[in-house]
């Protein structure tokens, strides 16, 4: 897992689990959400299999909660991160 949450890391989630499950256990920062309201563009978040093909993205706010994205189900070594510009 990338930057952009409150508790980065490798998780160990059961088989099946879904990207709404992830989001809630590592939670996004709130300095990823100030970041995109300051600069008033999208923060999106992606989710790329272990082969770094993307898999889905998402932009912090009403897309990211949708049960579309949410319902996503993960496969080990799936990477979910907010894409950050540095400028």
């Amino acid at each position: 897992m990338g930057k952009g949450f409150q508790y980065p890391g490798t998780y160990y989630l059961p088989k099946g689990a879904k990207l709404g499950l992830l989001l809630d256990v590592a939670r996004v920062l709130p300095a990823v959400k100030d970041w995109r309201d300051g600069l008033g563009a999208p923060v999106p978040c992606q989710v790329r299999w272990a082969n770094k093909l993307y898999k889905a993205v998402a932009e912090l706010g009403e897309e990211m909660r949708s049960k579309t994205f949410r319902e996503l189900e993960l496969y080990d070594g799936d990477d979910v991160a907010f894409i950050v510009v540095n400028f």
